[in-house]
């Protein structure tokens, strides 16, 4: 079978409760005040007064308690909503996880801290002052994911956000509500005795529920400027891309200065998925792909088919060098079996085409095709079959300038 490569441009535990924090829950860096509250329960009590049976959390408070790596107050509170420590989290991992942590040194959390490093838990990433802090929920994240031994996509890079992403799909986070992730927002003692059940429960072979879908994509947006493995996730081998996409920023500029762009996001869209959350992006009406300049075809009759939209913004110095779209140009690449130029002249979409807008044509200029380019690409699921590379380059004047090009993705399809 011949393939020919197409192109287009354009928690607190018994330890850490001899000091509990009072903190405000809307900030993230908040003053500690005493407390003299702190005494806990001995023994593993699990009627408080402040969790009924009612409680969201009940259940997984009432596991935790029984499994002895949390425990309630001596005035038979348990403080659901109280926050959760940077050290107080790491704490409650240890030693739901069975690890046998050496005796504190200076502080009580020190052994802790030395046991969920040596297991790969913790990368030494918060300062001394900070372990007594709310922790935010993205850096709570970011510890979940390596204490449920998550693995990480290969040449892809992670950061906080892209932790955030791999709990929200993994299922060890949820939405906040209406998509929100709210990464900076502090973790109370319900939600991170939540987050180490569903560390157990992935450490114990099962498989968990994701987040929601828009949770997902809000995640991934934060963490690459992208909703694409989220949503192609069944056509994309995320996991071993020849060049995964990295948190950003995604920018291009030309060594003479004159020209630089930025992607700020690509969206990318099903349309076969009639309930899409990007869908509101999309003109099923009025866009059309065109090809080769010579034909337009609706998008509505190609649902079988992913739409790229780049959102991005570009300065042009000196336009007698560099042209300027109003948008970064940018080339998808990908292989297709057997496809010809004529099949896409007419009306087979076996190549990434360019979509534009029939209310962009001007007819004393052609009949068929639009004056106006649009950053938006369609690409067929049905033909690809290897690959898809995504490069951003520079609109350069024929004769003048220098094309610059910059790969932000080449990721290999299942």
């Amino acid at each position: 079978m011949n393939k020919i490569i197409t192109a287009i441009s354009t928690a607190l535990i018994t330890l850490s409760m001899l000091s509990p924090s009072a903190l405000a829950m809307e900030k993230v860096e908040i003053e500690e005040t005493s407390s003299n509250d702190g005494t806990l329960i001995v023994g593993k009590d699990t009627n408080f007064i402040d969790v009924s049976s009612s409680h969201w959390a009940y259940s997984v408070i009432q596991s935790a308690v029984k499994k002895g790596y949390v425990e309630g107050y001596a005035d038979s509170t348990f403080k659901p909503d109280r926050s959760v420590s940077r050290a107080e989290f790491i704490t409650m991992a240890v030693r739901a996880l069975g690890i046998e942590a050496p005796e504190q040194n200076k502080v009580w959390y020190d052994g802790f801290i030395k046991a969920a490093t040596d297991a790969g838990i913790y990368e030494n990433q918060f300062t001394e002052a900070q372990y007594s802090k709310a922790i935010p929920r993205e850096q709570m994240a970011r510890l979940a994911v390596k204490a449920a031994g998550i693995k990480l996509y290969k040449r892809t890079e992670f950061n906080d956000a892209g932790y955030m992403y791999l709990a929200t799909k993994n299922g060890l986070v949820n939405g906040m509500g209406n998509g929100r992730v709210a990464p900076e927002g502090l973790t109370t003692r319900a939600q991170a005795i939540s987050v180490i059940e569903r560390i157990l429960a992935i450490k114990n072979g099962q498989q968990l529920t994701p987040a929601d879908q828009l949770t997902q994509e809000n995640a991934e947006f934060a963490w690459h400027h992208t909703n694409m493995y989220t949503v192609m996730g069944d056509y994309l081998d995320v996991e071993n891309p020849r060049r995964g996409l990295s948190p950003g920023p995604h920018k291009l500029e030309t060594k003479d200065g004159l020209y630089s762009g930025e992607m700020h996001k690509l969206i990318v869209v099903d349309l076969e998925d009639n309930k899409a959350i990007q869908r509101y992006n999309v003109d099923l009406e009025n866009w059309r792909w065109n090809a080769a300049d010579k034909a337009n075809y609706s998008i509505k009759d190609y649902r079988n088919s992913f739409l790229f939209i780049l959102e991005s913004s570009t300065v042009s110095v000196d336009r007698t060098k560099y042209g300027d779209f109003g948008y970064l140009p940018y080339n998808v690449f990908t292989s297709y079996e057997d496809n010809t130029f004529q099949e896409y002249v007419d009306g087979q979409l076996n190549s990434p085409s360019h979509v534009l807008d029939k209310r962009d044509i001007k007819k004393e200029f052609s009949p068929t095709v639009p004056t106006i380019r649009r950053p938006i690409f369609i690409v067929s699921k049905e033909y690809m079959s290897d690959y898809l590379w995504i490069e951003f380059y520079t609109p350069a004047i024929p004769g003048v300038g220098q094309y610059q090009r910059e790969m932000i993705l080449h990721i290999n399809l299942r």
